[in-house]
């Protein structure tokens, strides 16, 4: 474990290991109410959001950094399908998060923007 100076304690310098068990993070992906599908993925210009919904219902596809800033919101009907084409095009490269908002939960995907 890291020391609060940032060392490990043993000799003073950075251990991977520890560096692993210390700062593991992330988003897991998650799709509660349907299969959600992106392409392509990686994206230059365009991705696709898929998902197929058990009740058709209303939904918002949102597109997320990875600060958690909302760069793009869409209520988009469902039939009980989604397809919705996003232009990423302006975005820089990096890592984003789609998610697939309904009644009955949220979907979350990450894509890479080339």
């Amino acid at each position: 474990m890291l020391g609060s100076d940032g060392r490990n304690g043993r000799n003073g310098t950075w251990d991977e290991g520890d560096m692993s068990e210390s700062f593991a993070a992330g988003i897991q992906e998650q799709s509660p109410i349907g299969s959600i599908s992106l392409f392509p993925n990686p994206a230059a210009d365009f991705i696709t959001v898929k998902e197929t919904l058990e009740n058709p219902t209303v939904a918002v596809v949102s597109v997320s950094n990875v600060l958690g800033e909302t760069l793009y919101a869409k209520s988009v009907p469902s039939n009980p399908e989604i397809n919705e084409t996003i232009n990423v095009a302006g975005f820089t490269a990096g890592i984003y998060f789609i998610s697939v908002k309904t009644q009955a939960g949220t979907s979350v995907r990450r894509f890479v923007k080339e």
